[in-house]
Formats: C-alpha cells, sequence, structure tokens
C-alpha cells in the first residue's frame, strides 16, 4: 500500500472530485513514481484509475484475482458469471414471476438448474455488484410433503447423500420420473428433452415430474431469498427453466417459492424473474473481464 499522510491535506475546496481521499476515510495516499503497490481491495484500485485518468497520469493495474486458502487463484465459475451479467439485463432478457418492487442495491439471489445446479449471490458496495459464490446446490434437500419425502428416501438409498441439485438440473428430472414411473434409467443428456416432449404429449407421469420439479425448485428459490433476504430480486437462470417456461408461469413455482410460514409476506414482497437471454452468462464474463483492464 502507498503511504499514508497523516498530516497535510489540501483544502476540501480545492480537491479534485475524484480525489480518493474521499474514498479512503479522509485520509491522503501518497504514491511514488516508478514503485509498484499491492491492494486486494477492488474499490480502491477502481478510484484509483479513475483519480489517474482525471489528473493525466500513467498507471498500470494488474488484476488482482481471488485466492484461496493456500494462495491459489480461484477461476470465475460459471454461476459467477451469470451472477455478474445480472445488473446488465435489460427487461427483455427475463420473464417476471413475481411483480414486487425491487429495492436499488438490495442482495440479489441467483440459481439456475441445467447440467447442475448453481447458486451465487451479489451484493454491492456503492461502486459495483460484487459475486459472493455458492456451492448452496450441493446443500441438503429437504421435502416439503409426503410424496417429496418418498423421493428423498429413494435417492438416500442410492446416493447415501441427497442434495438440491440431486433433483433440480437435468439429471434431476430423470431422478424424479425414475421415482415415479418405477423404472432406473441412467442419465443421459437427451433424456429431459425427452421427459419433456412426453409431457407436451399428455404423458401423466412426466406431467407429475415436472410438477414435482417445479414445486422443489420455488422452494429453494424462496430459501435463496430468505437467506440473503434478496429484496434486489430472486433471478432464475439455467436452461431448464428456459426451455420449459409454461410450466414456471402456471402458479405452482410462486405458491413453493411463497410457501415460508410466517416469512410469507416478506417473500412475497420479493421480485422473481426467470432468465431468457441464453447469454446472460457472456454479459458476465465480459462485465468481469472489463474490470481486469
Amino acid at each position: 500500500m502507498p503511504e499514508l499522510l497523516n498530516e497535510g491535506l489540501p483544502d476540501r475546496s480545492a480537491r479534485s472530485k475524484f480525489d480518493f481521499t474521499k474514498w479512503a476515510d479522509g485520509q491522503a495516499w501518497k504514491f511514488v513514481k516508478g514503485e509498484d503497490y499491492t491492494s486486494s481491495t477492488e474499490t480502491f484500485r477502481y478510484n484509483v484509475k479513475r483519480w489517474a485518468k482525471t489528473q493525466g497520469v500513467e498507471i498500470e493495474l494488474r488484476p488482482y484475482p481471488d485466492v484461496d486458502a493456500d494462495g491459489n487463484e480461484v477461476p470465475l465459475t460459471k454461476a459467477d458469471a451469470v451472477a455478474l451479467g445480472v445488473p446488465i439485463l435489460t427487461p427483455a432478457d427475463f420473464l417476471v414471476l413475481n411483480a414486487a418492487k425491487r429495492v436499488n442495491f438490495a442482495p440479489i439471489a441467483i440459481l439456475g438448474a441445467g447440467t447442475g445446479l448453481g447458486e451465487a449471490n451479489l451484493v454491492h458496495d456503492g461502486l459495483k455488484w460484487n459475486v459472493v459464490p455458492s456451492e448452496g446446490g450441493h446443500a441438503d434437500f429437504a421435502p416439503q410433503d409426503e410424496e417429496q419425502a418418498r423421493l428423498f428416501l429413494a435417492l438416500h438409498a442410492k446416493f447415501g447423500h441427497v442434495s438440491w441439485e440431486r433433483l433440480l438440473s437435468g439429471a434431476g428430472v430423470v431422478n424424479i420420473h425414475n421415482f415415479l414411473s418405477g423404472e432406473e434409467r441412467p442419465y443421459d443428456e437427451s433424456l429431459p428433452m425427452e421427459i419433456a416432449k412426453a409431457f407436451a404429449a399428455g404423458d401423466e407421469v412426466a406431467a407429475r415430474t415436472f410438477a414435482i420439479f417445479v414445486d422443489i425448485y420455488g422452494a429453494e428459490a424462496g430459501n435463496m431469498a430468505l437467506r440473503v433476504l434478496a429484496r434486489g430480486g430472486v433471478y432464475l437462470a439455467g436452461g431448464v427453466a428456459a426451455k420449459n417456461i409454461e410450466q414456471f408461469t402456471d402458479g405452482r413455482f410462486m405458491t413453493a417459492f411463497l410457501r415460508k410460514g410466517r416469512f410469507q409476506h416478506i417473500l412475497a414482497a420479493i421480485p422473481v424473474n426467470l432468465i431468457t437471454n441464453p447469454k446472460v452468462g457472456l454479459l458476465g464474463a465480459a462485465e468481469m473481464a472489463m474490470r481486469l483492464l
């Protein structure tokens, strides 16, 4: 970090509006030409860059990646990229499932069932959105009724640990269908679409499969909303929801989302949207790349 100057701050009226004394609790920082400085605080780096531009000072900001406890770089995950893309979306990029009023800069929850179940949260630091990564999809699944309890027991006998991802994913659709049909078909990428086509053709087992899937999806989305009080919104990503929109807009999803007893009124005030733009992850990846320039 640069040297901290405890005395001799310039008069407030003489400071540039981009002077980073306003971002450092009224403190001033002294930089020496040609020296290297390290900061893991993205806000500080961002404002140094803005200040340098207004002052005509040339600086080089090198990427400062997140690291784990052993000092290894933590790569950007698909869920992180999708999360960063959410604030960039326009109303044309999603369907509204619950038209509550969004609270600006309040936490946002994102979950997406596709190949697996990705979960992430967004929090705002006053300048930009930051991803709070999560592996919540691997947390313990909680059945909500007798049928789901029997489904849980069947999967527990097979896998030992039953996570939300065992139900909320392409493989999850197959797991639910196998439970209902009594079959034991191994997962294949073509099977979820085959089940969706069977549902469209009027197959009762396929219809019940999607009803259970959507119910479980709504329950976990409601859990995420409560954990972070996602008054900035809950966003559904992933291919399963985007390719089966009718199953998410008939009211079943929101019924399960709101089924939280005495906290139902809190969830009713949280906006819920289903992302239809398949490039949301690319938008988020581009946002991250821009931050590293």
